[in-house]
């Protein structure tokens, strides 16, 4: 089964924020229950029920919370696209960790125009957080997937990879089945302006959290000679 998870450097004064500054924030709910009783289906239900991802987009700066089983495994990946390095941390079981890391050797999966895929659209509509929503499916193969989705709220508020091009119009909640298992995301929260953006576009490593090398270290991270 294939679901993209993101688990998702200089002073964050250099991205220079304004109320200009073209800006969003989403958060997601994200629940999941098993369609047949194998203990191995129940299992990956668990891990993927009870999830929340906050997006937020400022510039550009991109910053994604995901938070698994209820309060278990927490991931965040802050990226700097101008400069083209970001944070990675983790808080899990396992303890805290932070690594900084190029954009270009982080593995992300974007889902890609696809020709085969048959839209439906329905005239069956709802409001979502107020926005008008249609319903439409698609069809790929023998997966088919159900979404509401409206074009009151911009695309381009997201970056490329973050929405499925297959689909007409901002997800605003989506619903998959795959290897016995339902997926439902529903937009929960939405907003047009970031509060704190230096403090939430941060790249410096929180205390607590136990630094990995990756790839990239900023000079705050190198050791001191003595």
């Amino acid at each position: 089964m294939k679901f993209v998870t993101l688990a998702a450097v200089l002073t964050i004064s250099s991205f220079g924020f304004s109320q200009q500054t073209k800006q969003a924030y989403f958060q997601y709910h994200i629940n999941a229950r098993a369609m047949d009783t194998s203990m191995q289906t129940k299992q990956v239900a668990v891990m993927y029920n009870n999830n929340k991802q906050k997006i937020y987009c400022f510039g550009d700066s991109l910053r994604v919370d995901h938070t698994m089983g209820g309060e278990m495994m927490k991931n965040t990946i802050v990226l700097d696209f101008k400069q083209g390095y970001g944070l990675m941390l983790t808080d899990g079981p396992f303890g805290k960790t932070a690594k900084h890391d190029y954009i270009a050797n982080m593995n992300f999966q974007a889902t890609t125009k696809d020709s085969n895929i048959v839209v439906v659209e329905f005239e069956e509509t709802k409001k979502i957080l107020g926005y008008e929503c249609r319903k439409i499916m698609l069809k790929q193969n023998d997966l088919i997937s159900t979404h509401w989705v409206t074009n009151e709220v911009d695309l381009k508020l997201l970056p490329e990879g973050f929405t499925n091009p297959n689909i007409p119009g901002f997800p605003m909640e989506s619903i998959e089945i795959a290897d016995g298992i339902e997926i439902t995301r529903k937009l929960s929260d939405i907003k047009m302006e970031i509060e704190n953006p230096e403090e939430v576009f941060s790249l410096d490593v929180p205390a607590g959290y136990q630094y990995q090398y990756q790839g990239y270290q900023p000079e705050s991270q190198q050791p001191t000679a003595h």
